[in-house]
């Protein structure tokens, strides 16, 4: 206070008498005896001999310590989001930095300590600037500072209790964001199945690209487990939401970090066929309406006698159709296919009419004439007459036809009549005449 420290002698003592007279002084370090404790001190002036007294409170605090196990605290949370440019070091997420307290204080009474973190070392040793408890890494890693405050509380003199703490430790601890497994399955597989549904054709295979070494794989079908399944693909044997929940077992065993995609697998069939002659028998234009049917979800297309495809109409009861216009006459084959490849139906139709001409040279073509599409009606009778109405030949619809002969001699070159009695096909109660010509040619 401003006085030659070499004229007086200052000694300490642990009662007002003793101080008072000088005695007992305390040698130092000294270990107190109670806490907090009172020490009395005497100053005495060596030139004139006049002393006098004071006093001062020691106070022994709890140590105040920061990870006291010295175990480094690495705090481990998982991304929010599917790596998507490839940098780790990017990567953020908010960590609450609350459920690292325990760690930091290591068994110490938490009623004892605050606890704070910084995100400088400077920041914790000063106490200022401390970062949230919900706080959001600005890179990965990140470490940051973590400082442990003795919390004890003093009487101020006045009754106010206070924090006289003046005990603290800081440590490092360290943020890490973990990616999730990263992956991608399609939004939907299509399974392709047999006509009456019970056999799987060509199945699809939902895989994630991922190794069963660094990865484990849980499989759901409706949101429940599928036993057994625990590969890095499946196959899939019927229709359904399927989902996987991938899990990384290496990256790190205090995250786990998980992450799920979702698909629909729909199933799909080569269609029913059902094929109607929509115009009359012999009729100038004859069309074909053709109507497709399944329980998959693919659209349909159609085509005749191996003919360009052509997509189908989607009807309100789901069914697909496609008509056939201006069909010559005879038997046709009518294709219909699942346009992602899951099979196809074909079916034989008969347009019932006649031919214009024939050959019959025995090439193996032409060579003989009959009605088309009669020969399911064998009550039906064919009459073919020459130019003047003389009968040449009655025909069976189930015979081979007319060769072109008259009592065993050939027919010149010409055109000849001919009178059917038939059913229409479309409507076999109705009992029909059909009257023509066509043209032998030699």
């Amino acid at each position: 206070n401003g006085q030659d420290p070499s004229i007086f002698t200052v000694t300490y003592h642990e009662t007002q008498g003793e101080a008072d007279t000088a005695t007992n002084a305390l040698s130092s370090p000294y270990t107190n005896t109670s806490n907090p404790q009172t020490i009395y001190v005497n100053i005495t002036n060596t030139v004139t001999g006049c002393d006098t007294t004071t006093s001062f409170n020691i106070e022994v605090q709890e140590a105040a310590q920061a990870n006291p196990d010295m175990v480094p605290i690495v705090y481990e949370i998982c991304d929010d989001n599917m790596e998507t440019d490839g940098d780790t070091t990017n990567d953020s997420a908010q960590f609450d930095l609350l459920t690292q307290n325990p760690d930091v204080l290591d068994g110490q009474d938490p009623a004892n300590y605050i606890v704070s973190y910084y995100a400088t070392q400077a920041d914790a040793d000063a106490g200022t600037n401390p970062i949230p408890f919900l706080y959001e890494n600005t890179t990965n890693p990140q470490v940051i500072y973590v400082r442990v405050d003795n919390d004890t509380m003093v009487d101020d003199g006045t009754g106010i209790m206070v924090d006289s703490s003046i005990c603290y430790e800081t440590a490092e601890l360290t943020l890490q964001v973990n990616p999730l497994p990263e992956f991608d399955i399609d939004d939907s597989y299509l399974l392709c199945i047999n006509t009456n549904g019970t056999e799987v054709v060509n199945p699809p295979v939902i895989d994630t690209g991922l190794n069963s070494t660094d990865y484990t794989f849980e499989w759901l079908l409706e949101g429940v487990t599928l036993s057994g399944e625990t590969g890095s693909s499946l196959i899939p044997t019927q229709g359904g939401n399927y989902t996987v929940i991938v899990t990384d077992v290496t990256t790190s065993s205090q995250t786990m970090c998980q992450n799920s995609d979702s698909t629909v697998v729909e199933e799909s069939e080569p269609p029913v066929v059902d094929a109607d002659v929509t115009t009359e028998a012999f009729a100038d234009v004859h069309n074909i309406l053709v109507t497709a049917t399944g329980s998959g979800v693919s659209a349909y297309e159609f085509s005749l006698d191996d003919g360009v495809w052509e997509l189908g109409v989607l009807n309100t009861d789901g069914s697909y159709t496609y008509t056939f216009t201006d069909v010559a006459g005879g038997d046709h084959i009518i294709t219909v296919r699942d346009i992602n490849g899951c099979g196809e139906t074909s079916i034989a139709v008969t347009v019932m009419d006649y031919p214009h001409f024939f050959t019959p040279n025995d090439d193996g073509f032409n060579d003989t004439w009959n009605i088309y599409g009669i020969q399911n009606q064998p009550d039906a009778v064919i009459y073919i007459f020459d130019r003047y109405g003389k009968l040449l030949k009655q025909l069976s619809p189930t015979s081979p036809g007319w060769d072109g002969t008259f009592n065993g001699n050939p027919m010149p070159t010409s055109d000849y009549w001919f009178t059917v009695e038939y059913k229409e096909p479309s409507d076999l109660t109705q009992q029909k005449q059909f009257k023509a010509h066509f043209t032998l040619k030699r």
